[in-house]
């Protein structure tokens, strides 16, 4: 029998919601190599009537998983989280020898992974972090209390020593992650920079190892439109939920600018996303005087995306705190260039001497007006420094760990 790849995520898609895409082509290329019996392991926050569900073929095991509201001391039920997992594997008779890796997504998961290996000591314990805060201090409405919020990190210190390997979706996750308690170089996120103050005297983790393994794009969804024709405006397009730090008002406040300076020029701005913030957004829109050029869309099923990138010329990402932002590597997979501001993930993708045309300071829109005008005027090839296709980049990570 097949060593088994276990897979603990809060995140995968179901056929009600799409959230988690990217862990599913993850496991999918990951299955792909057929030397692991892959196990997809799903926290929910109650269990009735079902107990799994089939997404595309995959099987999703759920278990039971607590966690207190708006993440006030998280990381209190670790322990509890970590037996609810391993009842639910006793359950369907999986055999903890089997279990070659334990493949953890977000900090608190990574308890679950180190209580298997408890049972196994074989077992490697992978912890993926998908964004610029691995220890998780900025969420929930009270994480500016020091007690709660200091609670967490030394939670998260306790697992971050213990996995074999983090798995960082970029660069700056990665700086995040190993220059704590202190943020790392490039950080610049003010929200963020105040939060480190509040680690002082917190002591630094002495991970294990540490890879990048950048959010890859399924090239059998995401390509280049075959046809020729074109809509006529210049269209550009955005998908981010409605908060603040995604940055919508200054791609908006960017595009009012660009109105000004060319009247001519007929263009469309395309929303994708739903959040608290859509009144502030809306609000932002009229202000600009951009009714008739902004449109709005609720999000859609991640399958059906590939026709909202292709019919784009221009996609923008004007994010403030971005792990990655996978969303830019499918839009360029369809063959339509990203601009993303400096220091987020995907950012990483742009060589270097390409920046000055596609990335920008974040909250600029100034800056952000002139990116877009050079590029309606000039159109140019944008040449990225990294492969997009998931299966490269899980092969090589595969081969990088030792699997």
């Amino acid at each position: 029998m097949k060593p088994i790849y276990l897979v603990v995520t809060p995140f995968f898609p179901t056929y009600d919601s799409f959230r988690g895409p990217f862990v599913y082509d993850q496991v999918k290329a990951i299955a792909s190599h057929d030397k692991y019996e892959v196990i997809i392991l799903k926290s929910s926050p109650r269990i009735s009537g079902y107990d799994r569900y089939f997404y595309d073929g995959l099987e999703v095991l759920l278990f039971p998983f607590k966690q207190s509201p708006s993440y006030i001391l998280n990381g209190f039920f670790n322990k509890c989280n970590a037996k609810s997992a391993l009842r639910r594997l006793n359950k369907e008779g999986i055999d903890i020898d089997r279990i070659k890796v334990v493949h953890c997504h977000t900090s608190s998961y990574g308890a679950i992974g180190l209580a298997i290996k408890d049972i196994n000591q074989d077992v490697k314990v992978f912890l993926q972090h998908h964004d610029k805060d691995p220890f998780t201090v900025l969420n929930g409405k009270l994480s500016g209390w020091d007690f709660n919020v200091r609670y967490r990190a030394k939670k998260n210190i306790e697992i971050f020593n213990n996995v074999d390997c983090h798995i960082c979706i970029s660069k700056v996750c990665r700086e995040n992650l190993l220059a704590f308690p202190m943020a790392g170089v490039q950080e610049k996120y003010e929200p963020y920079l105040r939060r480190m103050k509040q680690m002082k005297g917190l002591p630094s983790i002495t991970p294990k190892s540490c890879v990048i393994l950048y959010n890859g794009v399924n090239t059998d969804k995401f390509y280049p439109s075959s046809g020729t024709d074109h809509q006529k405006n210049f269209v550009i397009g955005c998908i981010g939920n409605f908060i603040a730090l995604k940055g919508h008002t200054d791609l908006i406040k960017a595009l009012a600018i660009f109105k000004k300076r060319n009247p001519e020029i007929g263009f469309e701005l395309q929303l994708v996303g739903s959040g608290p913030e859509e009144t502030s957004i809306r609000q932002c829109v009229m202000d600009c005087d951009l009714c008739d050029e902004v449109k709005f869309i609720k999000e859609v099923d991640h399958r059906q995306l590939k026709v909202f990138y292709q019919n784009l010329d221009l996609f923008v990402l004007p994010s403030h705190f971005d792990g990655f932002g996978c969303v830019c590597t499918e839009a360029a997979a369809c063959g339509v260039p990203f601009m993303i501001s400096e220091g987020q993930g995907a950012a990483e993708y742009v060589v270097p001497e390409e920046k000055n045309m596609w990335c920008f300071v974040p909250g600029d829109y100034e800056m952000l007006a002139r990116r877009i005008e050079n590029f309606q005027k000039t159109r140019p090839k944008q040449n990225l420094a990294y492969p997009m296709d998931i299966d490269t980049l899980v092969s090589n990570f595969l081969s990088e760990t030792g699997l």
